[in-house]
C-alpha cells in the first residue's frame, strides 16, 4: 500500500541520502512497515543505523555528513527526540557544515 511512509522513503533515496540514523518509537509502526515492504519488493531504502538516543543519531549523522560530503537523515521520536537534539542542532551550526 502506497502511503505517507512509503512517500517518505521515496523522497530519501531521490535525495541520495544512503543512511538514516534513527531512534524508532511507538510512533513509526506506518514507517517500520514501508520499509520492510520496499525490501520484500526490492526498492532501495537507505540503511538504516539504529542509534540509542537522538543525540547520539545526529551526532554520527553530522560526522558522517563531514566525511563524505553528502548529507545523511535522522529519524527520531515527535516531541521529546526533537528537544533532545538541541545540543547537536548548535554543534552543526557553529562547524557551519549541514547535517
Amino acid at each position: 500500500m502506497y502511503n505517507t511512509a512509503t512517500a517518505f522513503l521515496e523522497a530519501l533515496v531521490e535525495q541520495a541520502i544512503t543512511h538514516a540514523f534513527v531512534n524508532l518509537g511507538s510512533d513509526h509502526p506506518g514507517l517500520v512497515e514501508a520499509i520492510a515492504e520496499a525490501r520484500a519488493n526490492g526498492r532501495p531504502v537507505p540503511t538504516m543505523i539504529t542509534c540509542p538516543n537522538e543525540m547520539v543519531a545526529l551526532t554520527i549523522a553530522h560526522g558522517h555528513t563531514q566525511i563524505r560530503s553528502q548529507p545523511q537523515a535522522v529519524i527520531i521520536h515527535v516531541e521529546c527526540g526533537t528537544q533532545a537534539l538541541a545540543c547537536v542542532v548548535h554543534n552543526a551550526a557553529m562547524a557551519r557544515f549541514p547535517c
